[in-house]
């Protein structure tokens, strides 16, 4: 069975996806205008705390996401990953 998990950032109220900067889409969110960092992304890494670069802005649930999908988000990555949150140190 393949485990999929996808970024935290998805559930975000600062999220934004296809923001075309001419020549690619990217990923952005009102934290980081001109893209996501991987670590964020693709680390599933947990913007609730501050992080590099953040501009003050951390992860707020959008309106559509529910509670439950935070708290099962939080279980699985930390069945997949462990103990494992973004942010400076």
């Amino acid at each position: 069975m393949i485990n999929t998990i996808v970024p935290l950032c998805y559930y975000c109220k600062h999220y934004r996806i296809g923001v075309d900067d001419g020549e690619k889409r990217m990923v952005t969110c009102e934290a980081y205008p001109n893209g996501i960092p991987s670590r964020i992304l693709y680390e599933l890494g947990d913007h609730r705390m501050p992080f590099s670069g953040d501009n003050g802005i951390q992860f707020e649930p959008s309106v559509l996401s529910r509670t439950i999908d935070i708290l099962e988000w939080d279980q699985m990555r930390e069945e997949l990953f462990g103990e494992y949150r973004v942010g400076a140190p």
